[in-house]
């Protein structure tokens, strides 16, 4: 088990390309999960996940589309 609280966590949230929000995300209460808000209006969103620890420097990334109607 890894502590939540040593990680920075994020989520880079693009439309079109352009950069529309860098939302920190907190631990969600239950192992591997985080969260954060994001309001939006309709549209097609790329967002890029990562964790990152400073002291090691292990770091994960992924990306996910999603479609606000």
């Amino acid at each position: 088990m890894w502590d939540a609280n040593k990680f920075e966590v994020k989520a880079i949230i693009k439309n079109k390309g352009k950069l529309v929000a860098e939302l920190p995300l907190t631990y969600a209460g239950k192992p591997s999960q985080f969260a954060g808000k994001f309001s939006a209006g309709p549209g097609v969103y790329e967002a890029t996940v990562y964790a990152y620890d400073a002291f090691t420097g292990n770091t994960g990334v992924d990306k996910v589309t999603f479609i606000v109607k």
